[in-house]
């Protein structure tokens, strides 16, 4: 049994389906032992997951692993038998997460760059590393989190009141960073998601994706990356569609608006 911590760091109030998705995956999991932290309201988002991370160093030592949802993510568990959580521990990956569609019209992009540069992979098509990553879902190792402190050590700050005077681990301070793309040399902004992958790949590290865990993203409506409709319906038609991966991604082109009705 995995002791998990879930972090969700919140500004105003979370997505109702996202709550409402969160303990259903909770509560579906029995095999291990999870926790909830949820963040105080605060604007600066870089500053709130570096307080979530510190929090599961300092006041969960005898923690496995650190999984970070964001309040504006539905955790859609109806599609597999294997849980969310049960399936990010399984990996037993340092650093691995979920993927999910950018806020935007038309054909779905995913937030998250594979190294192949393909940004809208096929559904259910195995493990994928990542050259950037958001960090809507992630699940990290203590083990890594552990590499990432000693290796920057300059990014460690004193923590205000409401972390009792301990130590910051400023690993998701964003920056500029100069990078070389075909060859281009470039310079690019680095939000604390992106700047974060960067850290932990610039230490010999590797990010992947789990390509089955699916994610709805809300605004002001929501957004998908895959059509998962279809691939109810197919898991109707044929029950054991979940070990045939080659059928699961040819489900259909994904989707990109939804409108809100029906559970997940």
């Amino acid at each position: 049994m995995a002791k998990i911590l879930v972090s969700v760091p919140i500004l105003g109030r979370p997505h109702l389906r996202m709550m409402q998705s969160l303990y259903s995956a909770i509560n579906n999991c029995k095999e291990h032992d999870i926790s909830i932290h949820f963040s105080e309201n605060d604007s600066l988002i870089s500053r709130a997951r570096n307080v979530h991370l510190s929090t599961f160093i300092h006041d969960y030592p005898d923690y496995d692993f650190f999984i970070s949802i964001d309040s504006d993510l539905e955790i859609v568990n109806k599609f597999w038998n294997n849980n969310i959580f049960t399936k990010l521990v399984k990996h037993n990956k340092e650093f691995v997460g979920g993927l999910y569609s950018l806020k935007r019209e038309g054909v779905p992009i995913s937030s998250s760059v594979p190294l192949d540069r393909d940004r809208a992979p096929a559904f259910n098509s195995g493990l994928k590393e990542m050259l950037w990553m958001s960090t809507g879902c992630w699940c990290l190792k203590r083990s890594a989190i552990m590499k990432m402190i000693e290796a920057y050590p300059e990014l460690t700050y004193d923590g205000d009141d409401n972390m009792s005077g301990k130590k910051i681990y400023g690993l998701y301070i964003p920056m500029l960073k100069d990078l070389e793309t075909d060859g281009i040399k470039i310079k690019k902004y680095l939000s604390e998601d992106w700047r974060y992958v960067q850290r932990w790949r610039d230490i010999g590290g590797k990010v992947y994706s789990d390509t089955s865990i699916v994610l709805n993203h809300f605004g002001e409506k929501g957004y998908k990356l895959w059509n998962t409709e279809v691939v109810v319906k197919k898991r109707v038609e044929e029950p054991n569609i979940e070990s045939n991966e080659q059928n699961i991604s040819k489900v259909g082109p994904p989707l990109a608006g939804f409108d809100l009705g029906g559970g997940s």
